[in-house]
């Protein structure tokens, strides 16, 4: 069991299993880490520390997903060859990016994993029989059993990260990663304010920030958020078709359209959170579209909303400061006026 104090320690076990070998990186919430695991390499969600894209300017238009940025930035900077990486069309940056990374040689050996946009019957089957020849590409024979047990073993730290807290990315990186993370964290006192997060990708940082500040998160929204949590469910039969079902059907990507699971899930939420915070990354399409519609639907909720846009940078720690202090300032005056 790995010990996880903070987000660099997270970055210090990513830099070292890059080095080590035996991983496949991934960074879309799509990705079944059970796949990977049960093919006996280590899941390995690509998330580096916040930086300027120095190096990246060079190669990628500045509208280009600020995520995928950071990544590159981190990869050049660092002279870095993947071993194995899988990429999704997801999203249109996603998509695109595995046609620059095969240029570039990024990677020894890259996949490409086709996500249907639809979840019915006929998207479901077809996505399960995707993970099929992903696991195949993996691992030559495809053990039923094994990957069986692995859904088994991800779905005990579903259980161990639910009793924690569902708003700590270091709790959710156990998961993603596939192993039984501690966390020294503390846990901030009961008088603090109490978030939802919503985002597609943030960087780890900006949570860590937050914390500073005196804002807890307790429930993340996000790519590789708290909508991992859930259990997969009827998988003996045909895990590859469970697995389709539960990664298609949840509440995640924010390409998804339909609203009303993630508006009743903050609902259910109201009475332990102070409000939300959206980090909207810039360039990020799905989201920029879903928050114009989320907002509205949050003013019959009566929470406050903060919405902070940036680039994954952090450069405007500043100004976020600001911004987060006069909507803690806020909330804590409805607090007094509600006694």
């Amino acid at each position: 069991m790995e010990e996880l104090s903070d987000y660099y320690s997270y970055y210090s076990y990513i830099k070292e299993k890059i080095n080590l070998g035996g991983y496949v990186g991934y960074m879309c919430s799509y990705v079944p880490p059970e796949i990977i695991s049960a093919s006996d390499f280590n899941p390995l969600p690509l998330i580096f520390p916040a930086s300027y894209p120095e190096r990246t300017d060079e190669l990628y238009p500045k509208y280009f997903c600020p995520y995928i940025r950071n990544v590159n930035e981190y990869i050049l900077r660092n002279e870095l060859r993947l071993e194995k990486v899988v990429l999704t069309d997801g999203c249109d940056s996603s998509k695109r990016i595995y046609e620059c990374w095969r240029n570039l040689d990024i990677s020894e050996k890259i996949y490409f994993l086709k996500i249907p946009f639809n979840r019915d019957e006929k998207a479901v089957r077809y996505f399960a029989e995707e993970l099929k020849a992903f696991y195949q590409d993996l691992s030559e024979d495809i053990k039923f059993e094994k990957l069986v047990e692995v859904i088994d073993f991800y779905n005990s730290l579903r259980r161990e990260i639910k009793r924690n807290r569902l708003g700590d990315p270091l709790f959710i990186l156990s998961l993603l990663t596939g192993n039984s993370f501690t966390s020294s964290r503390p846990i901030r006192n009961s008088n603090g304010l109490r978030v939802y997060l919503l985002s597609s990708m943030f960087p780890l940082d900006f949570v860590n920030y937050l914390s500073e500040l005196g804002i807890e998160v307790i429930y993340l929204d996000a790519c590789f958020g708290g909508n991992s949590l859930e259990e997969i469910k009827n998988y003996y039969e045909d895990p590859f078709y469970a697995l389709s079902k539960y990664y298609l059907r949840r509440v995640t990507c924010v390409r998804n359209l339909d609203q009303e699971k993630r508006i009743n899930l903050i609902k259910d939420l109201k009475g332990n959170i102070d409000g939300v915070i959206i980090y909207l990354l810039k360039f990020c399409d799905p989201l920029i579209y879903q928050v114009g519609r989320l907002r509205e639907a949050l003013k019959g909720l009566d929470l406050p909303v903060l919405l902070i846009e940036d680039d994954y940078t952090l450069g405007n720690k500043g100004q976020i400061r600001t911004r987060v202090e006069a909507f803690m300032e806020m909330i804590y005056e409805r607090r007094k006026n509600n006694l």
